[in-house]
């Protein structure tokens, strides 16, 4: 039996949006920004206690185009100083003439919430393979992309990233 968690931004409050397409029987655990960079080994260790604990085969990383973040970094707003801003803002700005010149907000927001998704699974991936005990099952990493407010979810291709030693 498949069984999952998905990893939420809670200002995002996007619990009952993913329950409502996924069902009851899942398991959510927030960071702020879906954030790894901060405290990582904590977190990792939560996160794998948890895994452990409820024997979860899939992890389901979680962005909103409706993240206020999201939109700030592509505002040009103040950051509010959670060091994922940074990392959103980075993003935007070393890519701004490759891929967000040009576009509209909705394309702007599509495109830094599906880098950040995908550079957030891509770190948890690297982590997870660090701690990954001989004789483990591998858990598959995913990214799943929601606009709460239009009732929309695309799940972003991975190449079924795992996490191997």
């Amino acid at each position: 039996m498949t069984k999952k968690l998905f990893i939420l931004c809670p200002f995002s409050k996007m619990e009952p949006f993913v329950r409502k397409h996924f069902g009851e029987l899942i398991y959510c655990m927030t960071f702020p920004g879906t954030d790894f960079y901060q405290d990582t080994d904590q977190k990792m260790e939560q996160i794998l206690h948890f895994v452990k604990q409820e024997e979860i085969t899939d992890i389901i990383l979680v962005n909103d185009l409706d993240c206020p973040f999201l939109s700030g970094v592509i505002k040009n707003k103040p950051l509010c100083g959670w060091s994922f801003e940074n990392t959103m803002q980075d993003l935007f700005l070393s890519q701004y003439l490759n891929v967000f010149k040009d576009k509209s907000k909705l394309m702007r927001q599509i495109k830094l919430s599906e880098m950040y998704i995908l550079y957030q699974a891509q770190k948890l991936t690297k982590e997870l393979a660090k701690r990954k005990n001989p004789g483990e099952n591998p858990l598959k990493i995913k990214a799943l992309m929601t606009c709460r407010s239009q009732d929309l979810l695309k799940e972003l291709p991975l190449k079924q990233l795992r996490y191997e030693c």
